[in-house]
């Protein structure tokens, strides 16, 4: 589940009840109540989780932060070769190829229409785009001064954004009528996948959106929550002005109003609890096509979501530039198998160990099993006791968006901002303690027991602990930049390709 706040399934120990199939789930599932992501945004966390490695890491293997060499094993390729069919169902836009997201799929299901801006489909903009477009190959074949034509570029644009913006206004009620429903999409693919039923072992990896923002309500979810017409005005707002809405507040020029964050909270309460209708449906068809008995189902976020509350820090959504708080990074880890026991586990894990935990499930020998370390399976670990002490994460920023970033927006940025917002940031937390640095040389230190919220930087106060953590962080940045260990993983994966090319010939 893409931007799921963990706190929204802790609150049924609360006795909130958020969720009432996941409540029922828990039953036979081991539920980790602190797994934290190693980082604070979607495209390097789906590979954390599908390499085991961390961002530094995967952006040491390549050229990119968010796009994977190919040198590097990942997942699906691990368990295609073992002999598992591998089929995708992504709602996300950026799990696809182009980021090497999704190497060794057989079969990728994309639904990537689910965004609301996504208005191309509206006939009125076809009519007015087509038009534009007449215009625009007249102009070309007519005019030949170039500084006439880049006057010409920027007028379309600002009249194709104009068109974009009437047009959300006038239909934005039918956009959200007819925005698309999970539910019914996995009924579809539900009636696809049968033809891949075989006899081999399946993996299947589903991305779904229903908890992201800009956290749309969907009919059979309304009933949860008390929507009235002002908190629809309030959504038509942050639906039409995306962008303005999110690095305005982020970059701190201004905070959401008190009737916003209701609004706010309410609506994405009202998906959190669609999301658990999505997971009930998802059961289901597992359950319909016999699968269920023998599976392991494992659910699970990319991040966390800041809802604009002082909680919060008064930030809004995700990818935020200039902090790592737990809102961001901690997320819901449940395993279920229908034979397990309820467990819950207080102890923290980290999310990219999900790798390693999947490759432990499968159950495939050691000898065919070379890129399992053990010890870093979550099951392992909780068997015998060696959940880590410390979780060390990352927030890497790409230097190209931050700068247009602060060229756009620059009458909104505080400039005590700037350094953050520039800034890579690595953190590492304990069960007790947080010590964040930034690139700049700035530290923050926080008491997770007495302030969870992150609220006040105690730093100054020169705890023993804050020189230990510190040191320690130390330590755990030569480690992963170790070019070494990274080698001897893509080499394995090398020796395996180079293995399999000779096999190809001798046949």
């Amino acid at each position: 589940m893409d931007a799921f706040r963990a706190d929204r399934i802790n609150a049924i120990h609360d006795g909130k009840l958020l969720t009432p199939f996941i409540k029922k789930l828990l039953n036979n599932s081991i539920y980790f109540k602190n797994c934290f992501a190693n980082c604070t945004w979607t495209l390097p966390s789906h590979l954390s989780m599908f390499t085991g490695l961390y961002p530094t890491q995967i952006k040491l293997t390549g050229k990119y932060l968010d796009r994977l060499s190919d040198k590097v094993p990942i997942l699906t390729e691990i368990l295609k070769d073992l002999g598992y069919i591998t089929l995708c169902y992504t709602e996300n836009p950026w799990v696809s190829s182009y980021f090497r997201v999704t190497k060794g799929f057989h079969k990728i299901f994309k639904n990537n229409g689910l965004s609301f801006h996504n208005i191309g489909n509206t006939e009125v903009f076809e009519s007015i785009n087509f038009i534009l477009n007449l215009l625009d190959r007249f102009i070309k074949k007519r005019i030949r001064v170039k500084r006439y034509l880049d006057y010409w570029k920027k007028f379309k644009q600002v009249i194709e954004e104009l068109n974009k913006r009437m047009l959300q206004n006038i239909f934005w009620k039918t956009l959200l009528r007819d925005y698309k429903n999970t539910i019914n999409l996995i009924e579809k693919f539900n009636q696809i996948l049968p033809s891949y039923l075989n006899g081999r072992p399946l993996y299947l990896f589903l991305n779904i959106m229903a908890t992201h923002c800009p956290y749309i309500p969907q009919k059979e979810a309304l009933n949860y929550v008390n929507i009235t017409p002002k908190d629809f005005k309030i959504l038509k707002n942050l639906l039409l002005n995306p962008s303005f809405y999110f690095n305005k507040i982020n970059l701190r020029s201004k905070s959401l109003t008190e009737k916003q964050i209701k609004t706010l909270k309410k609506l994405y309460d009202s998906s959190v609890y669609y999301s658990d209708m999505i997971v009930e449906k998802l059961f289901s068809v597992l359950q319909n096509l016999g699968l269920l008995e023998n599976s392991y189902v494992i659910i699970t976020s990319d991040h966390g979501e800041l809802l604009g509350s002082q909680i919060d820090h008064y930030l809004y959504g995700h990818g935020i530039y200039q902090s790592v708080l737990d809102s961001q990074i901690k997320v819901p880890l449940i395993i279920y198998h229908p034979k397990f026991y309820k467990r819950i586990i207080e102890d923290q894990v980290e999310l990219k160990d999900v790798f390693h935990t999947i490759l432990h499930l499968v159950g495939i020998p050691d000898d065919k099993n070379k890129y399992l370390n053990l010890q870093k399976s979550l099951i392992n670990q909780i068997e015998s006791n060696t959940t880590p002490k410390y979780i060390y994460g990352e927030n890497l920023k790409l230097e190209k968006e931050i700068k247009t970033l602060i060229e756009v927006y620059k009458r909104f940025v505080k400039a005590d901002l700037i350094q953050k917002i520039f800034s890579d940031i690595c953190f590492l937390r304990s069960e007790s303690y947080k010590y964040v640095k930034f690139e700049q040389n700035i530290e923050e230190f926080y008491d997770l027991i007495n302030d969870p919220h992150e609220q006040v930087n105690i730093i100054s106060d020169d705890l023993e602990e804050y020189h230990h953590m510190k040191h320690y962080l130390t330590g755990q940045l030569k480690k992963i930049k170790n070019l070494k260990n990274l080698t001897e993983i893509m080499t394995i994966k090398e020796k395996s390709v180079i293995r399999k090319a000779i096999n190809d010939l001798k046949i």
